[in-house]
């Protein structure tokens, strides 16, 4: 019982590594992904409440 549940044990520990060094690969390309990295680009594209009495800003 014990021997498999260390075999269990290994596999996960192999499947985390794995899962760890295909995040790092992931980071590595980011910059040249050119992904959205400011909150600002994802939120305007929400609908806001406009109150008019205020001046409208551009």
């Amino acid at each position: 019982m014990s021997e498999r549940r260390d075999q269990r044990d290994q596999e996960v520990f192999h499947q985390i590594l794995t899962l760890n060094s295909d995040i790092e690969q992931y980071l590595a390309l980011a910059p040249s992904l050119k992904l959205p990295t400011n909150r600002t680009e994802e939120t305007t594209s929400l609908p806001v409440p406009v109150d008019h009495r205020l001046p409208m800003v551009v």
